[in-house]
Protein backbone atom coordinates (compact mmCIF):
# COMPACT_ATOMS: atom_id res chain seq x y z
CA UNK A 1 0.00 0.00 0.00
CA UNK A 2 1.82 3.15 -0.62
CA UNK A 3 2.00 5.95 1.54
CA UNK A 4 2.85 3.67 4.46
CA UNK A 5 4.68 5.60 7.28
CA UNK A 6 5.84 4.03 10.25
CA UNK A 7 8.18 4.54 12.60
CA UNK A 8 9.81 1.59 15.20
CA UNK A 9 11.56 2.58 18.35
CA UNK A 10 14.43 0.74 20.11
CA UNK A 11 12.01 -0.83 22.65
CA UNK A 12 10.50 -2.21 19.58
CA UNK A 13 7.24 -0.05 19.72
CA UNK A 14 5.63 0.71 15.65
CA UNK A 15 3.79 3.63 15.40
CA UNK A 16 1.86 4.06 12.41
CA UNK A 17 2.04 8.04 11.17
CA UNK A 18 -0.38 7.69 8.77
CA UNK A 19 -3.31 5.83 9.67
CA UNK A 20 -5.36 8.77 8.63
CA UNK A 21 -7.17 8.60 11.63
CA UNK A 22 -4.80 10.41 14.66
CA UNK A 23 -1.69 11.22 12.20
CA UNK A 24 -2.11 12.23 8.46
CA UNK A 25 0.63 12.42 6.11
CA UNK A 26 0.96 15.89 4.81
CA UNK A 27 4.71 15.90 3.10
CA UNK A 28 8.37 13.92 3.52
CA UNK A 29 10.85 15.95 2.52
CA UNK A 30 14.76 14.75 2.43
CA UNK A 31 14.36 10.57 0.32
CA UNK A 32 14.87 10.80 -3.05
CA UNK A 33 18.64 12.21 -3.03
CA UNK A 34 21.58 11.26 -2.03
CA UNK A 35 23.23 13.75 0.50
CA UNK A 36 26.81 14.50 0.17
CA UNK A 37 30.02 16.95 -0.98
CA UNK A 38 32.40 16.82 -3.69
CA UNK A 39 35.81 16.85 -1.99
CA UNK A 40 38.15 19.18 -4.02
CA UNK A 41 41.78 19.71 -4.07
CA UNK A 42 42.87 23.65 -5.07
CA UNK A 43 44.98 23.52 -7.76
CA UNK A 44 48.64 25.25 -8.46
CA UNK A 45 47.68 26.13 -11.90
CA UNK A 46 45.08 28.81 -12.88
CA UNK A 47 43.61 25.31 -15.09
CA UNK A 48 42.05 22.88 -13.29
CA UNK A 49 41.00 24.91 -10.64
CA UNK A 50 40.97 22.09 -8.64
CA UNK A 51 41.15 18.47 -8.79
CA UNK A 52 38.51 16.21 -8.06
CA UNK A 53 39.24 13.90 -5.24
CA UNK A 54 35.88 12.18 -4.74
CA UNK A 55 32.22 12.79 -3.29
CA UNK A 56 31.69 12.15 0.74
CA UNK A 57 28.18 10.90 1.59
CA UNK A 58 26.38 13.34 4.20
CA UNK A 59 24.49 12.65 6.98
CA UNK A 60 20.31 12.35 5.68
CA UNK A 61 18.04 14.79 7.04
CA UNK A 62 14.47 13.42 6.46
CA UNK A 63 11.87 16.03 7.10
CA UNK A 64 8.28 15.07 7.87
CA UNK A 65 4.99 16.93 8.21
CA UNK A 66 1.89 16.09 9.62
CA UNK A 67 -1.19 16.65 10.94
CA UNK A 68 -2.83 15.20 14.69
CA UNK A 69 -5.95 15.09 15.04
CA UNK A 70 -8.47 14.13 18.39
CA UNK A 71 -12.31 14.08 18.57
CA UNK A 72 -11.48 16.97 21.17
CA UNK A 73 -9.01 19.29 22.56
CA UNK A 74 -8.37 16.81 25.72
CA UNK A 75 -7.78 13.84 23.08
CA UNK A 76 -5.54 16.20 20.65
CA UNK A 77 -3.24 16.47 23.98
CA UNK A 78 -3.36 13.39 24.75
CA UNK A 79 -2.83 12.17 21.04
CA UNK A 80 0.43 14.76 21.25
CA UNK A 81 1.36 13.37 24.17
CA UNK A 82 1.97 10.07 22.87
CA UNK A 83 3.78 10.68 19.70
CA UNK A 84 6.02 12.25 21.39
CA UNK A 85 6.65 9.21 24.65
CA UNK A 86 6.87 6.85 21.45
CA UNK A 87 10.42 8.66 20.20
CA UNK A 88 11.95 9.21 24.39
CA UNK A 89 13.05 5.65 24.89
CA UNK A 90 15.30 6.60 21.50
CA UNK A 91 16.22 9.98 23.80
CA UNK A 92 16.46 8.31 26.69
CA UNK A 93 18.57 5.44 25.94
CA UNK A 94 20.70 7.08 22.88
CA UNK A 95 19.56 4.70 20.71
CA UNK A 96 17.88 4.70 16.83
CA UNK A 97 14.90 3.61 15.37
CA UNK A 98 13.80 2.75 12.32
CA UNK A 99 11.67 4.94 9.83
CA UNK A 100 9.85 2.78 7.03
CA UNK A 101 7.83 4.17 4.51
CA UNK A 102 6.18 2.99 1.15
CA UNK A 103 6.24 5.60 -1.60
CA UNK A 104 3.32 6.53 -4.53
CA UNK A 105 5.19 4.04 -6.45
CA UNK A 106 5.14 1.21 -4.03
CA UNK A 107 8.66 0.77 -3.11
CA UNK A 108 8.66 0.11 0.59
CA UNK A 109 12.77 1.10 2.60
CA UNK A 110 13.86 1.61 5.66
CA UNK A 111 15.99 3.42 7.49
CA UNK A 112 17.34 4.45 10.63
CA UNK A 113 17.33 7.59 12.50
CA UNK A 114 18.18 9.54 15.47
CA UNK A 115 15.56 10.68 17.51
CA UNK A 116 13.41 13.47 15.85
CA UNK A 117 13.92 17.32 16.57
CA UNK A 118 10.85 19.10 16.04
CA UNK A 119 7.52 20.49 17.50
CA UNK A 120 4.01 21.19 17.21
CA UNK A 121 2.33 24.64 16.63
CA UNK A 122 1.78 26.47 20.09
CA UNK A 123 -1.86 25.86 21.11
CA UNK A 124 -2.62 28.87 19.59
CA UNK A 125 -2.28 27.98 16.16
CA UNK A 126 -4.37 24.64 16.43
CA UNK A 127 -7.72 24.12 14.45
CA UNK A 128 -9.66 24.15 17.62
CA UNK A 129 -13.61 25.28 16.52
CA UNK A 130 -14.64 24.78 20.63
CA UNK A 131 -13.06 22.59 23.32
CA UNK A 132 -15.71 19.69 22.55
CA UNK A 133 -15.41 19.68 18.95
CA UNK A 134 -12.98 17.81 16.61
CA UNK A 135 -9.51 19.44 16.84
CA UNK A 136 -6.00 19.32 15.02
CA UNK A 137 -2.36 20.54 15.11
CA UNK A 138 0.92 20.39 13.15
CA UNK A 139 3.55 18.72 13.73
CA UNK A 140 7.11 18.49 11.71
CA UNK A 141 9.84 15.72 12.76
CA UNK A 142 13.48 16.00 11.74
CA UNK A 143 14.80 12.86 11.87
CA UNK A 144 18.69 12.68 11.05
CA UNK A 145 19.66 9.05 9.48
CA UNK A 146 23.64 8.59 10.02
CA UNK A 147 23.90 6.06 7.27
CA UNK A 148 22.02 8.22 4.26
CA UNK A 149 21.57 4.53 2.81
CA UNK A 150 17.71 2.74 2.64
CA UNK A 151 17.48 -0.51 2.67
CA UNK A 152 14.77 -3.15 1.31
CA UNK A 153 12.62 -5.21 4.03
CA UNK A 154 13.46 -8.47 2.12
CA UNK A 155 16.49 -9.99 3.32
CA UNK A 156 18.47 -11.91 0.88
CA UNK A 157 19.95 -15.69 2.05
CA UNK A 158 22.83 -18.00 0.96
CA UNK A 159 24.61 -20.59 2.45
CA UNK A 160 27.37 -23.21 2.09
CA UNK A 161 29.81 -25.18 4.31
CA UNK A 162 33.31 -25.12 5.20
CA UNK A 163 35.62 -27.96 3.71
CA UNK A 164 38.32 -28.28 5.61
CA UNK A 165 41.15 -26.52 4.69
CA UNK A 166 39.65 -25.63 1.36
CA UNK A 167 37.98 -22.39 -0.15
CA UNK A 168 34.51 -21.90 -0.13
CA UNK A 169 33.34 -19.50 -2.91
CA UNK A 170 29.53 -18.32 -1.52
CA UNK A 171 27.35 -16.17 -4.47
CA UNK A 172 25.66 -13.23 -2.63
CA UNK A 173 23.42 -11.37 -5.09
CA UNK A 174 22.46 -7.72 -3.86
CA UNK A 175 20.09 -5.45 -6.35
CA UNK A 176 20.83 -2.68 -4.24
CA UNK A 177 23.41 0.23 -5.42
CA UNK A 178 25.09 0.20 -2.11
CA UNK A 179 27.35 -2.48 -0.06
CA UNK A 180 25.36 -4.06 2.53
CA UNK A 181 25.83 -5.45 5.97
CA UNK A 182 25.56 -9.50 5.99
CA UNK A 183 24.61 -11.33 9.00
CA UNK A 184 26.83 -14.39 8.99
CA UNK A 185 26.31 -17.40 11.29
CA UNK A 186 28.54 -20.48 11.29
CA UNK A 187 26.98 -24.16 12.89
CA UNK A 188 29.35 -26.47 14.04
CA UNK A 189 33.45 -27.43 14.15
CA UNK A 190 35.23 -24.67 12.51
CA UNK A 191 39.16 -23.34 13.61
CA UNK A 192 39.95 -19.86 13.28
CA UNK A 193 37.19 -19.17 10.24
CA UNK A 194 37.71 -16.73 7.63
CA UNK A 195 35.37 -14.76 5.18
CA UNK A 196 36.80 -12.70 2.47
CA UNK A 197 34.50 -10.02 0.59
CA UNK A 198 34.96 -8.51 -3.04
CA UNK A 199 37.57 -6.00 -2.10
CA UNK A 200 39.69 -8.54 -0.44
CA UNK A 201 38.97 -6.94 3.31
CA UNK A 202 38.73 -10.18 5.56
CA UNK A 203 37.56 -10.98 9.05
CA UNK A 204 39.02 -13.81 10.83
CA UNK A 205 37.99 -15.41 14.38
CA UNK A 206 40.74 -16.53 16.31
CA UNK A 207 39.13 -19.20 17.84
CA UNK A 208 37.53 -22.57 17.33
CA UNK A 209 34.14 -23.90 17.19
CA UNK A 210 33.09 -27.57 17.76
CA UNK A 211 30.09 -29.27 16.51
CA UNK A 212 27.02 -27.51 17.78
CA UNK A 213 28.45 -24.76 18.88
CA UNK A 214 27.64 -21.21 17.07
CA UNK A 215 29.24 -18.15 15.97
CA UNK A 216 27.22 -14.93 14.70
CA UNK A 217 28.54 -11.76 13.60
CA UNK A 218 25.96 -8.73 12.41
CA UNK A 219 28.14 -6.82 10.76
CA UNK A 220 26.49 -3.38 10.44
CA UNK A 221 28.78 -1.17 11.68
CA UNK A 222 26.38 1.45 13.22
CA UNK A 223 26.51 2.15 16.76
CA UNK A 224 23.70 -1.09 19.15
CA UNK A 225 23.85 -3.01 16.06
CA UNK A 226 27.57 -4.52 15.25
CA UNK A 227 27.52 -7.80 17.56
CA UNK A 228 29.85 -11.05 17.29
CA UNK A 229 28.93 -13.35 19.23
CA UNK A 230 30.48 -17.06 20.36
CA UNK A 231 28.88 -20.26 22.22
CA UNK A 232 27.08 -19.08 25.47
CA UNK A 233 25.97 -15.54 24.07
CA UNK A 234 29.71 -14.88 24.83
CA UNK A 235 31.28 -11.47 23.36
CA UNK A 236 33.94 -12.69 20.61
CA UNK A 237 34.18 -8.94 18.68
CA UNK A 238 38.35 -8.97 20.43
CA UNK A 239 38.43 -12.63 18.92
CA UNK A 240 38.95 -10.92 15.59
CA UNK A 241 42.57 -11.01 14.16
CA UNK A 242 44.44 -7.53 14.38
CA UNK A 243 44.20 -7.27 10.68
CA UNK A 244 40.33 -8.11 10.23
CA UNK A 245 38.33 -5.53 9.17
CA UNK A 246 34.40 -5.73 8.69
CA UNK A 247 33.58 -7.50 5.55
CA UNK A 248 30.34 -6.27 3.35
CA UNK A 249 28.21 -7.69 0.48
CA UNK A 250 29.32 -5.59 -2.60
CA UNK A 251 26.67 -4.19 -5.01
CA UNK A 252 26.14 -6.50 -7.50
CA UNK A 253 26.75 -10.32 -7.78
CA UNK A 254 29.60 -11.40 -5.93
CA UNK A 255 30.85 -13.91 -4.10
CA UNK A 256 32.03 -14.09 -0.31
CA UNK A 257 35.32 -16.05 -0.08
CA UNK A 258 35.41 -19.16 3.43
CA UNK A 259 38.63 -20.76 4.44
CA UNK A 260 38.98 -22.93 7.69
CA UNK A 261 42.03 -23.60 9.12
CA UNK A 262 41.37 -27.46 10.22
CA UNK A 263 41.31 -30.29 7.92
CA UNK A 264 37.93 -31.47 9.79
CA UNK A 265 36.19 -28.45 9.02
CA UNK A 266 32.66 -28.88 8.20
CA UNK A 267 31.03 -25.97 9.82
CA UNK A 268 27.56 -24.72 8.38
CA UNK A 269 27.65 -21.10 6.55
CA UNK A 270 24.85 -19.11 6.33
CA UNK A 271 24.15 -15.31 5.39
CA UNK A 272 21.60 -12.96 5.53
CA UNK A 273 21.63 -9.09 4.25
CA UNK A 274 19.12 -6.76 3.90
CA UNK A 275 19.78 -4.90 0.27
CA UNK A 276 20.42 -1.37 0.73
CA UNK A 277 20.01 1.88 -1.89
CA UNK A 278 21.25 5.55 -2.14
CA UNK A 279 17.81 6.85 -2.31
CA UNK A 280 14.25 5.72 -1.87
CA UNK A 281 11.74 5.40 -4.54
Amino acid sequence: MAETLTHTNSAASTLDLNDSVIYTLLDIRGIYSHPGVALLTPSVRRHPVSIYQGFNPTDRLIEIDLWIGGATVSALLTNIRALWAHFYPDMRDDSTGVLAYTSPNSIARSIRVTPPEGAAQDASAWWVPNLTAQARARVTLRFTAPDPTFYGATAVNASGSFSGTGTVNISCVNPGDVDAYPTIVYVGAVTSPKVTDAYSKFLQIEQTLVGGETLTMVLNPQKGQLAITGPAAADWYHQMSSTSQLVVVKHGTNNLVFVGGGGGDNAIISIAFNPRYSTHG
